[in-house]
């Protein structure tokens, strides 16, 4: 019988996406989200991210970023939850986190466009009894 290697270093911190109300935003990188449930969430961020955080306090954000062992979310990504994908010019560049969710929600608008159907399509649909 042979032994299992024994375990070395710790796993790594999950990725998360957290949905809320940006309430607080302090100097010192500690925030705090409204949750839709009523509870409230906590959160630490820093530079480009925090100041982004500020411009959002009372409205909807979609928070990016890793659990922390404290319960807290070490925050790398910040988005607004309605309006634009991209936030502007003067905008700082999105993280990486941030590019990805945002090119997710922009695939979510794409759909089929009317017209591209094929023949058989179009007959199917003519023909359907709804």
């Amino acid at each position: 019988m042979t032994a299992n290697p024994p375990l070395t270093g710790t796993a790594p911190a999950p990725r998360v996406r957290v949905e809320g109300t940006v309430t607080t935003v302090h100097a010192d990188g500690r925030f705090s989200l409204a949750l839709p449930d009523g509870a409230e969430a906590f959160g630490r961020s820093s530079g480009s991210q925090l100041q982004r955080l500020g411009k959002f306090v009372g409205h909807g954000v979609i928070v990016l970023g890793t659990g922390a062992t404290d319960g807290t979310l070490d925050a790398d990504g910040v988005l607004p939850v309605q309006g634009p994908f991209i936030l502007g010019a003067c905008d700082v560049p999105l993280s990486t986190s941030e590019a990805a969710e945002s090119a997710a929600r922009f695939a979510s608008t794409i759909g089929m466009w009317p017209g591209d159907e094929s023949d058989e399509q179009l007959d199917a649909l003519l023909r359907d009894d709804r």
